[in-house]
């Protein structure tokens, strides 16, 4: 009883607060709860009003709250119906289960976050299409020049090629799902742009870059992030970012013309940067600048900037 009241209470303390800053930045899809409490170390995101739990469990199993209390108290520490609270286990997923279907509602509802609306799914999968974590990258996007050429590679649902797209950017995203591709198109659509209008390519990233590069169709700015770990049936061998992370990078500066920039990320949370790569390019590690206000977790992901040596 006492944890979960501790629980409802920090969620109590912070929910006013945390909301105002997320009116004031424009967005309706943050982070509320992220193990505030170390004996309690879940995950409470909230989407334009729904609250998202995920339960990543504890070390002792006698200090796990029940399911239905966690609903219980995220509904009435922020004052919403228990329907409008989905709660899902966040195991440490690898690859392709993060993707893995949990239900088939099909229900999608719009975020909004600075200029963009990002459909989401808060019930089918154990990811809800929008990775709030980069947040501070989509927001690089939406900056970039007018004319710009993106290459979006394991592009998700699209949201960063939106962000671009929205900046006058021509983009190209590649993915190997086509149920993904499709939530991509309809990104594009709620935010009033022409899927027609860019370019998506159903395709293993590995294998897209892996193609004879065309050198005059590069690219200004290219952004790569791959799974941690894949080990798809569509796609051949299995991807793991640690070993494959240098070879990824190589064939993507190849696309990047001479004064592009390649935005990295990955969220394998111990990560170490193969160090021949800063003797060829020039690296920026982007880390702590694109860790969102709203996340504890300084882990959550690395990120660099990546630009050719002249």
């Amino acid at each position: 009883m006492h944890q979960i009241e501790a629980f409802k209470n920090r969620l109590k303390k912070i929910a006013k607060p945390r909301k105002k800053w997320a009116d004031k930045t424009g967005t309706s899809a943050y982070r509320l709860y992220d193990a505030d409490i170390p004996e309690l170390p879940h995950i409470v995101d909230i989407y334009d009003g729904n609250a998202v739990i995920y339960d990543r469990g504890v070390a002792h199993k006698d200090q796990a709250l029940d399911e239905s209390e966690l609903v219980k108290a995220v509904a009435e520490a922020l004052n919403i119906l228990p329907e409008r609270v989905h709660l899902k286990g966040r195991r440490r997923m690898q690859g392709k289960d993060q993707y893995v279907k949990l239900g088939e509602s099909g229900a999608l509802i719009a975020v909004t976050e600075e200029s963009s609306k990002y459909l989401v799914n808060l019930t089918d999968y154990l990811d809800t299409g929008l990775f709030l974590d980069h947040r501070p990258l989509r927001s690089v996007m939406r900056r970039l020049p007018v004319g710009c050429k993106m290459l979006n590679l394991f592009c998700y649902t699209g949201s960063v090629s939106v962000a671009a797209a929205q900046a006058g950017a021509v983009t190209t995203s590649v993915d190997l799902s086509q149920k993904y591709l499709e939530w991509a198109h309809d990104n594009f659509r709620v935010n009033g742009l022409d899927p027609d209008s860019h370019e998506f390519i159903r395709a293993d990233a590995r294998e897209y870059l892996a193609t004879p590069v065309d050198k005059s169709r590069l690219f200004d700015v290219v952004f790569l992030d791959p799974p941690t770990f894949s080990n798809s049936k569509r796609m051949k061998g299995f991807l793991d970012v640690q070993r494959d992370h240098g070879r990824l990078i190589e064939r993507s500066m190849e696309r990047l013309a001479a004064q592009g920039t390649l935005y990295f990320s990955t969220n394998k949370r111990v990560f170490i940067l193969d160090t021949y790569l800063s003797k060829r390019y020039l690296i920026e590690d982007l880390t702590e600048a694109t860790i969102p206000e709203d996340f504890r977790d300084r882990k959550i992901h690395k990120a660099y900037r990546i630009n050719h040596r002249s």
